[in-house]
C-alpha cells in the first residue's frame, strides 16, 4: 500500500508541474490583458471580498468577547443578587470589563428598571412590577440582538451578489 501511495503522490506532483508549465499563472500579465470592464469587475469583487473579510473578523471578535465576558459575568452578578446587593450588581453590569457581554446588557436593563420602580415609591403591585421589569428586559434583548446581528445582512448580500458580479 505504501508503494502505491508514493506512486500516486508522484503522479499527482508530475501532473501539477506539467499543468504549471503549460498554463503558468502570471497575475501581472493577466491584469495587463484585461479590458477596462474586466478590471472594473475585478475591482468590485476585490472590494466585496475585503468588506466580507472585515465584517467576518469583526463579528468573530465581538461574538468571542461577548461569550467570554458573559461566562465571567453570570456567576458574579448571581452572587450579588443572592446577597441582595442590587447597587453592586448594577455597578458590575456597567463595568467596562463587560462592555461586550450581551448578558450584562440585558440584565442591566432589568436591574435598572427594578431599582427605578423601588426608588420612585413602589406604588406598583408585585405582578405589575415584574411585568414592567420583564418588558424592560425584552426591549434590551431586542436591542442586543440587533447589535449582534450587525453586519450579517451585508455578508448575505455580498454572498448572494458576488457570483453574479463575477459573471459580468
Amino acid at each position: 500500500h505504501v508503494a502505491v501511495r508514493l506512486k500516486a503522490t508522484d503522479v499527482a506532483r508530475q501532473t501539477f508541474r506539467s499543468f504549471q508549465e503549460e498554463w503558468p499563472v502570471d497575475f501581472m500579465q493577466m491584469y495587463q490583458q484585461m479590458t477596462w470592464v474586466a478590471k472594473a469587475v475585478a475591482f468590485v469583487l476585490l472590494i466585496m471580498s475585503m468588506w466580507s473579510i472585515g465584517v467576518a473578523i469583526e463579528r468573530i471578535f465581538t461574538f468571542t468577547q461577548a461569550r467570554n465576558q458573559s461566562k465571567l459575568y453570570a456567576p458574579q452578578v448571581a452572587k450579588y443578587l443572592k446577597e441582595g446587593r442590587l447597587k453592586d450588581a448594577i455597578a458590575l453590569s456597567t463595568s467596562k470589563n463587560y462592555r461586550y457581554s450581551h448578558l450584562a446588557k440585558v440584565v442591566l436593563a432589568g436591574l435598572q428598571e427594578y431599582q427605578f420602580q423601588q426608588e420612585s415609591g413602589g406604588t406598583l403591585g408585585r405582578e405589575d412590577l415584574l411585568d414592567t421589569v420583564r418588558r424592560s428586559i425584552q426591549r434590551a434583548t431586542a436591542l442586543t440582538t440587533s447589535d449582534l446581528k450587525k453586519g450579517v445582512n451585508t455578508l448575505a448580500t455580498i454572498g448572494s451578489t458576488a457570483p453574479f458580479v463575477g459573471l459580468l
